[in-house]
């Protein structure tokens, strides 16, 4: 009230009149923090396209051995239709595969968690599924399942579903033995302790299982494209091949690196839905 009163009288102070207000955070302070996390991706990347650039002009390298970084975006826009039509069946193929990878080997890690004879006797033929060369199968399922995009879609699966089912059987095995007592105290159900203890616990890391799926799942239906394929940019690079045409097919590799930092980015916005609580999304805040 003072402080008021003096500011009244004195029409020459400068002490603003009320209670003192915080001021309030400029928005643009939340953006300049992740323009500078992102900066040494953006600085590291456009070394590595100078270097490239640089040695094809000092060698000078002939560009059906190694095109340059300017021929290959050359490529990539003088066909740009070609590669966004082909781009979709392989994008369909990886994002539908990994998200039956996802349906099936989270349920399976959850039943493979358990200390039962049904875990122990089921583990040992996961694993062999794993010990099977995948390119060796893509042939044996186009028999199976024809030309259409059904053999790539189970080849997906087959070399995706693998993290996701061993990250869920760490995952659920590190729930710390309080926790599961507590649940008991509680007089929780197996359900409810399996929906809101154990699996928000785990659930971090069979993101991180996620994760590395998804970086598997656009090799994969990239290889499936390989064999018995009239569409995708896998068949893109056959063709390719056989024609020598060196600059297209850097230019497919090109897209298929975007279409996995596609689906990766997406994989991380829905791991920053789930688990906003977890510290390694507090660290990417900062």
């Amino acid at each position: 009230m003072m402080d008021t009163e003096r500011a009244l009288s004195d029409p020459t102070s400068s002490q603003p009149i009320g209670p003192a207000v915080a001021p309030r955070p400029r928005r643009s302070a939340g953006l300049q923090r992740r323009l500078a996390a992102r900066a040494p991706a953006a600085v590291a990347f456009v070394a590595v396209l100078a270097a490239w650039q640089l040695a094809t002009w000092l060698d000078n390298v002939p560009p059906a051995l190694f095109p340059s970084p300017l021929l290959t975006a050359q490529k990539i826009v003088e066909l740009g239709g070609l590669l966004a039509r082909n781009s979709l069946p392989t994008l369909v193929e990886a994002s539908f595969g990994l998200a039956a990878s996802v349906v099936i080997g989270i349920p399976l890690g959850i039943l493979l968690a358990g200390r039962g004879a049904l875990s122990r006797g089921l583990f040992p033929l996961v694993l062999g599924t794993q010990n099977i060369p995948k390119v060796a199968l893509a042939p044996l399922l186009v028999v199976w399942f024809g030309f259409g995009v059904m053999p790539k879609f189970v080849l997906v699966i087959l070399i995706t579903f693998f993290p996701v089912v061993i990250t869920t059987v760490t995952g659920m095995r590190s729930v710390p033995h309080e926790m599961l007592e507590l649940g008991r105290i509680c007089k929780m159900t197996r359900l409810q302790r399996l929906r809101r203890l154990e699996f928000p616990f785990a659930l971090p890391t069979i993101m991180s299982g996620i994760k590395v799926a998804t970086t598997m799942a656009v090799i994969a239906a990239i290889v499936a494209e390989f064999v018995g394929s009239t569409e995708g940019l896998g068949f893109i690079i056959i063709q390719a091949e056989g024609s020598i045409n060196t600059p297209l097919i850097f230019a497919a590799i090109v897209v298929v690196s975007v279409i996995g930092f596609i689906l990766y980015g997406l994989v991380g916005a829905v791991e920053r839905l789930l688990i906003p609580w977890h510290v390694s999304q507090r660290h990417k805040d900062r």
